[in-house]
């Protein structure tokens, strides 16, 4: 019986390589050959790398790189000798801000595999890049020059070159960037990357330079980008510089909420209620971004009746904030309104730390009503790690407080339950957390 099982594994894993050439639908075929591969034989190691791999593809084109890049990662380390699936997973670590992980892989690769890779025109571009952005212009120039010599050329190499000249020159070719502009818009990306790189590293002149060549209706929506990427890696200079920047092109209701949440980092929360408050009057009250940002500061001066009602507003304009939503959905609970807390999760809510913990505290009280013990306190320990993660400025005492006895209440009562049906397990996992939670608020005291 072992023997033909083995013998059905190796014969649904040639049928799945067969299929790996034949595009789209081949893919989708292969995956299946693959996984009962796996199913009859699940030692074969090489069926395994190829399905994380055409699984890692396809969350990448789903738009889930994290995920896609997990799995490229994988089926690479599994497959060494297969270039295709090496490419793949460099391509995918440049997409996903690896930079230095690119250039080793992607090196490896041209040295290891040349004649096979040496016309891959992203293989050229995804090395020449993660030289730019690691701020290594002359292996970027050098890298650009090589794919010249191997006969490859692409807009992208070009936008390399006179990003990487102009960064080590101390002047843009405008002129040029703007040429390509005119002929490639998806350019546009990669330059404001690059515009964040260099107000980052205290270039704002050669920053002032690439923004200038945008067209002027790209202009004020690119530098907002950049404020807001700059602020989720933790660089105020740069996100300062880009606000300063768009304050000059007139100000809007998207200007105001990134001003304000600047200032929410930079520790000043009157500033950042100031600017909140002339978001929404701007907006006329029907901006979510504006609504979901005034609640948020209210939220951490501690004033939550005033936040609440905020939340609610954006909540109904569409937004998607798991802040907004775990702050409605647990004072519906508190209310005794269960079917209203779990209307607001029917949709996905996304966030930063903050607002992951307080949607995954309103989601485990909702399925510790459901009885649902170990999904509640799984929840649970998750909202605790959010709250352990939390970034110094949203840490304020008012609302960390409020959350840890939120989330203590939640958990001596699931382990109650846990104990009342001798799950020792969960029990013991319970009490756990309830220790962490008591001992956090005593520090708080």
């Amino acid at each position: 019986m072992r023997l033909l099982g083995l013998w059905l594994g190796a014969a649904f894993y040639w049928m799945g390589q067969l299929m790996l050439p034949a595009g789209r639908p081949g893919r989708a075929l292969a995956r299946a050959f693959l996984a009962q591969a796996l199913w009859f034989d699940p030692h074969n190691h090489r069926a395994r790398g190829y399905l994380d791999y055409l699984l890692g593809v396809r969350q990448t084109e789903r738009g889930e790189p994290e995920e896609g890049l997990r799995l490229l990662k994988r089926a690479a380390k599994a497959l060494p000798e297969d270039s295709a699936v090496a490419l793949d997973a460099g391509v995918a670590m440049t997409m996903g801000g690896e930079y230095a992980a690119a250039v080793t892989a992607l090196t490896r690769l041209l040295s290891e595999h040349w004649l096979r890779v040496r016309g891959e025109r992203q293989l050229w571009f995804a090395l020449a890049w993660s030289h730019v952005r690691l701020g290594q212009y002359p292996q970027a120039l050098k890298t650009a020059q090589e794919a010249a010599a191997a006969s490859v050329g692409t807009v992208q190499l070009r936008l390399v070159t006179l990003l990487a000249g102009g960064a080590l020159a101390g002047e843009m070719d405008t002129a040029a960037i703007a040429g390509l502009l005119r002929t490639t818009p998806g350019l546009i990306a990669s330059i404001l990357e690059f515009t964040e790189q260099l107000a980052t590293a205290g270039q704002p002149a050669l920053a002032d330079q690439l923004v200038a060549v945008l067209p002027a209706d790209v202009q004020r929506r690119g530098l907002q980008l950049v404020a807001a990427s700059a602020m989720n890696r933790g660089a105020p200079q740069a996100a300062r510089w880009a606000l300063d920047q768009q304050a000059a092109r007139g100000e809007d209701a998207r200007y105001l909420v990134l001003k304000s949440e600047l200032h929410l980092q930079e520790g000043d929360l009157p500033g950042a209620l100031a600017a909140a408050e002339q978001a929404a009057e701007k907006s006329q009250g029907r901006d979510a971004a504006a609504q979901e940002q005034w609640g948020e500061v209210l939220l951490l001066m501690g004033r939550e009746e005033e936040a609440f009602p905020h939340f609610v507003e954006a909540l109904g304009h569409g937004s998607l904030s798991a802040l907004a939503g775990g702050v409605v959905a647990m004072r519906l609970l508190e209310q005794g309104k269960p079917d209203g807390a779990k209307q607001v999760f029917r949709v996905s809510r996304t966030g930063a730390e903050l607002g992951c913990a307080w949607a995954h505290a309103a989601t485990a009280w909702i399925q510790a009503d459901n009885d649902e013990v170990g999904e509640s306190l799984e929840l649970a320990e998750r909202a605790w790690a959010e709250l352990l993660g939390l970034p110094a400025w949203a840490a304020q005492p008012a609302t960390r407080r409020r959350l840890l006895t939120l989330l203590q209440g939640i958990v001596k009562r699931l382990e109650e339950t846990a104990r009342q049906r001798e799950k020792d397990e969960w029990a013991a996992r319970a009490a756990k957390l309830r220790r962490k939670l008591e001992g956090a608020l005593r520090d708080e005291d």
